[in-house]
């Protein structure tokens, strides 16, 4: 028998202990996401929604692996607060209290035709098990609405680790008295396809990565047009998990439409044109009428030649139009363009114009005229 002493000073010993020690590294560097790393009531989420992914192929992923996403520019934030189903509309008291634990405001409208749905809320139920979508609430007219998933959604199965799988269906089918009926069904299969470090604008973090693939057929009937219109999507979900961070650090959804892409984030200075601009004079961008119907005039000062770039974008970060890429001189710029022209949908938009290495965002608001 090796002396204790001497088992430390024996090569083959010492190399024996570094794999062992290394091995015990990479097992502790593969986090495991649990209840307690997702929100609570009265938790609060600052998210950006970004833009500038073309520098990382963020399908990727592996084992150790980095994503580093620290170059994404933010042009909107919003923040998300969860509170509790019996701080809300009796209705919703009465169907999602008792099945749920968390509330969180969801898309501030949604563009269905003939359906003006506003004030959406997404309810969730915190167990130790999983983490379970339980409906959606909806106002339509103004009216709250209630719809309850027939079975939970299983959006996260605890513990989650790498390699962990797990698949899901939420489905719905609601009556809009006077209006019609709305039906939902949403299939998803998810794995834990990645592990390591993300870098985002916000700081780096050790990370699980979670893969969707999403499955979405949306029916809408009209009494008054006794129609249907069914709406099939399909689309992929990534979503980067750390340890108590409430929500996806980092979240891309991608479909044939492009990618959107939100990230936890701290609070960030958004240009929005009364800031700084530092390649025009005055520090004065214009761009009227706003809202628009159609026609758009932008107006600024060039303060040296410069390649310009000039895009538009949807508030999901999502580039809808190229409005003018090249070389503008010193000096005065009028600029003027058609948003009738790109098919847009009704909605506020982003004009992001960017000169050298400097960019400025600002809100525009599309309201064409009835045909």
């Amino acid at each position: 028998m090796i002396p204790f002493r001497n088992f430390f000073h024996s090569k083959p010993n010492l190399i024996l202990i570094s794999l062992l020690l290394g091995f015990n590294f990479l097992t502790l560097a593969q986090i495991s996401i649990d209840d307690a790393d997702m929100p609570y009531e009265d938790d609060t989420v600052r998210v950006s929604t970004g833009l500038n992914i073309d520098f990382i192929d963020y399908t990727e992923t592996g084992e150790d692996h980095l994503w580093d996403f620290s170059q994404l520019i933010p042009i909107s934030q919003r923040v998300d607060t969860f509170i509790s189903p019996w701080s809300m509309p009796l209705v919703y008291k009465l169907f999602f209290g008792l099945t749920s634990n968390l509330a969180v405001r969801g898309a501030d409208n949604v563009p269905l035709p003939g359906f003006p749905i506003t004030g959406i809320y997404n309810f969730y139920d915190n167990r130790s098990l999983n983490y379970r979508g339980i409906g959606i609430g909806m106002s339509v007219f103004g009216i709250p609405i209630p719809f309850k998933y027939d079975d939970p959604d299983i959006v996260y199965d605890f513990p989650m680790e790498y390699e962990d799988a797990w698949n899901s269906q939420a489905h719905f089918a609601q009556e809009i008295p006077l209006v019609g009926y709305l039906r939902m069904t949403k299939t998803h299969v998810d794995t834990v396809d990645g592990w390591g470090t993300l870098i985002t604008p916000y700081g780096s973090f050790e990370v699980l990565r979670l893969k969707s693939e999403v499955n979405e057929i949306d029916s809408i009937y009209m009494d008054s047009l006794e129609i249907g219109i069914p709406i099939e999507r399909d689309y992929t979900v990534y979503q980067w998990m750390g340890k108590g961070q409430k929500i996806p650090l980092l979240q891309i959804t991608s479909s044939l439409f492009g990618a959107v892409v939100e990230y936890v984030d701290s609070t960030r200075l958004i240009f929005d044109g009364t800031n700084e601009l530092p390649f025009a004079r005055n520090n004065e961008l214009k761009v009227f009428p706003n809202p628009t119907a159609s026609k758009v005039q932008m107006q600024f000062e060039m303060l040296e030649k410069q390649h310009v770039s000039i895009k538009l974008f949807d508030m999901q970060g999502r580039e809808t139009a190229i409005i003018y890429e090249g070389i503008f001189e010193r000096g005065k710029v009028n600029l003027a363009f058609n948003l009738k022209d790109r098919r847009l949908d009704f909605g506020s938009y982003i004009i992001q114009l960017w000169a050298g290495n400097r960019f400025l965002n600002k809100k525009i608001i599309y309201r064409p005229l009835p045909q």
